[in-house]
């Protein structure tokens, strides 16, 4: 409304050099946003296991690679290509081992977050609290904290100690 209390009418319509008061832009998909979303969605079917979160990824993944939206909106590849390769590779899988209330443990799993590694999935599995959901290895309990680190099917041997961890993780980019 204005001051004289009339109303306004507003005008849908692109921002250009001549933008006109009072005009809002049409809305528009962002490449950007569609590369988060499938990222993250991705990311919560891993965690979670459910399908919808990875229908939900492959559908932002088809909008990011049709010919039009990249050859129109001028997208960064390499924008694409992150989300491409999470989509058909599994995250670095981190799970911690321990009690949740115990410092060690606590410690491990602070090293498991601070990590480089930016593709990941990181668990803290305390036999005594709530089941990891999607967890596909029984991870056996060794009596003290300690973290396994899985990689597509494979799993390596237990780090019991921050510094045993950085060895794992600086494998892992290699």
């Amino acid at each position: 409304t204005t001051a004289s209390g009339g109303k306004e009418n507003l005008a849908i319509g692109y921002l250009t050099s001549e933008a006109r008061p009072n005009t809002i832009a049409a809305p528009e998909p962002l490449s950007e946003e569609n590369q988060l979303l499938c990222r993250f969605a991705n990311l919560l079917n891993q965690y979670t296991g459910k399908e919808k979160h990875k229908q939900m990824a492959e559908i932002a993944m088809r909008y990011l690679s049709t010919p039009e939206v990249l050859n129109e909106r001028k997208v960064l590849v390499a924008g694409t290509l992150i989300p491409d390769f999470e989509l058909s590779h599994p995250p670095a899988h981190f799970t911690v081992v321990g009690s949740k209330s115990d410092a060690p443990t606590k410690e491990l799993y602070m090293t498991v977050l601070k990590s480089p590694t930016i593709y990941r999935r990181v668990d803290w599995l305390d036999k005594n609290g709530t089941p990891v959901p999607n967890l596909e290895v029984d991870f056996p309990d060794l009596g003290k904290p300690a973290v396994f680190m899985c990689l597509g099917s494979r799993c390596s041997t237990p780090a019991y100690q921050p510094s045993d961890l950085a060895k794992l993780i600086e494998r892992l980019a290699k």
